[in-house]
């Protein structure tokens, strides 16, 4: 997966955003995705927080502050492999006589399927962003199928009808939105299409 990735190119509708990055009209770029594509856009990639983690990083299972970033080549042979910083830091322990913590092994920092976010992170993320004023949210590519998301969104759009002068909320999505009627009624937009066919029609 971590190859497929790598070797992918990104979208129409990741070039508009990193215009959106470059001309400092993008404050934040949320993301499920895991595949790093944003990294690949010199703007974008700034201003990117990967909700689920991302396929080119390994984290220490014991030590979730030890991490490692990794090439496609790299996989086979680090994944749940010794976590070097614990084993570095360990020695150091033994040898001064300090009894041994263990060490963790190295795997991949995703979010597994049905497994939910941490809130405290989404939390801490969201909380600095909606310091700043929003005037425009939009929801792109996915149906907020995922509670602390869906809460995130609801926030940000909130925070965009308080905007002075009045701000703009989008749907983006093949589906409409099946968000119940509270986060439904902040939508101010429903586009039901594509992602990169709506970054052709915004961009022309």
């Amino acid at each position: 997966m971590l190859e497929r990735a790598s070797k992918a190119t990104p979208t129409r509708f990741h070039h508009f955003l990193d215009k959106l990055a470059q001309s400092g009209r993008l404050h934040r770029h949320y993301t499920q995705n895991i595949d790093c594509l944003e990294s690949k856009l010199p703007w974008l990639s700034h201003k990117t927080l990967q909700l689920h983690g991302r396929l080119d990083t390994l984290v220490c299972q014991k030590r979730s502050t030890h991490s490692v970033q990794i090439t496609p080549e790299d996989f086979e042979q680090r994944v749940i492999s010794q976590c070097l910083e614990c084993v570095e830091a360990d020695k150091a322990r033994v040898e001064k006589g300090k009894r041994s913590h263990g060490v963790g092994v190295l795997l991949p920092k995703v979010l597994l399927y049905g497994a939910v976010p941490d809130e405290s992170v989404i939390g801490d993320m969201a909380e600095g962003d909606l310091l700043q004023m929003v005037d425009a949210v939009i929801i792109a590519g996915t149906r907020l199928q995922i509670r602390p998301v869906k809460c995130l969104a609801e926030e940000l759009c909130r925070a965009v009808k308080r905007a002075e002068g009045g701000g703009l909320s989008v749907w983006v999505n093949k589906e409409g939105p099946k968000l119940g009627p509270k986060l439904d009624s902040l939508l101010d937009y429903k586009f039901l299409g594509d992602c990169d066919e709506f970054a052709s029609l915004v961009s022309a």
